[in-house]
């Protein structure tokens, strides 16, 4: 079973290489050194940062971790993973871990930069943590695609960059875009890298991630639809066999003639404010 379990490994870290290619080799060494050997400290249960981090980091990231938990419940209802934060302070640190993006999960692992340390972000990759603990298996988290992994991921952690906001401006300044039909093509993290980088080529990430905008806006109107039920309805086929596409079609279709139905748990993305908004009682149509 030791030698079953170790080959598993190596077969999960071979396939996230080929997929996403040698970027995330140093990425992965969390999951070989322990922390001590990576320069971090621990400050809480489940998170470890950098040596010699100054004590008011700590206390922002702390406290936005904290916050961050409200936002993933609100869709998910429960926090099932248990990902643990490692935190970078210096360059040095996230030039480590090969890490250029302000947050970025690896497992149950979340991997952060000082840009990173906020409540959504946080949030968010908690959410790609979710998907995994719920996919019930590698092979299972494989086959869901990174469009919906992240918009749904979007919709729990709504960064100002990504939010239904960030999609107005989209539409309002006619920035170039996936349609709804190109965003559902795009199933692996190579494709999807490779389309933010090309839709975002001439925009400032800091200000707008077009493909992140754009997947969050169509999670978002599919979770306004189903609800959480059908959230967790989604995987709890996926665990029984169903691809992911049939279940998602199935959930859809059965919650059509109901949606304009209340959902208490329905998510309403932020318009004319940049953070999460409350919920809403009722689902939006489609439109």
């Amino acid at each position: 079973m030791h030698i079953k379990n170790i080959l598993s490994f190596f077969v999960v870290f071979i396939d996230l290489w080929l997929l996403t290619g040698c970027s995330v080799i140093n990425t992965y060494k969390v999951a070989v050194f322990p922390p001590s050997w990576m320069n971090l400290v621990q400050i809480s249960n489940d998170v470890y940062v950098e040596k010699g981090m100054s004590e008011a980091l700590k206390k922002v990231l702390l406290t936005q971790k904290m916050e961050s938990k409200r936002f993933v419940i609100d869709v998910w209802g429960e926090i099932k993973s248990k990902p643990i934060i490692y935190a970078c302070e210096s360059k040095e640190c996230a030039k480590s871990f090969n890490l250029s993006a302000p947050a970025h999960a690896v497992s149950r692992y979340t991997i952060l930069r000082p840009e990173g340390f906020t409540k959504y972000l946080i949030a968010h990759e908690t959410s790609h943590s979710e998907v995994i603990e719920r996919a019930g298996s590698f092979l299972n988290w494989k086959n869901i695609p990174q469009w919906f992994d992240e918009g749904l991921a979007v919709v729990v952690g709504p960064d100002p960059r990504h939010n239904e906001s960030a999609w107005e401006k989209i539409i309002s300044e006619n920035l170039p875009h996936p349609s709804q039909e190109e965003l559902m093509k795009i199933h692996s993290i190579k494709a999807w890298n490779k389309a933010t980088h090309e839709y975002n080529e001439n925009l400032d990430y800091s200000e707008i991630v077009v493909t992140y905008a754009t997947a969050g806006h169509y999670v978002r109107k599919w979770y306004n639809k189903v609800g959480r039920s059908g959230l967790l309805k989604l995987f709890e086929k996926i665990n029984a066999g169903y691809s992911f596409e049939k279940a998602y079609r199935e959930i859809l279709e059965n919650n059509t003639a109901n949606q304009l139905k209340p959902h208490n748990n329905a998510i309403q993305g932020t318009s004319g404010q940049r953070g999460f908004s409350k919920f809403i009682l009722a689902a939006k149509s489609p439109g």
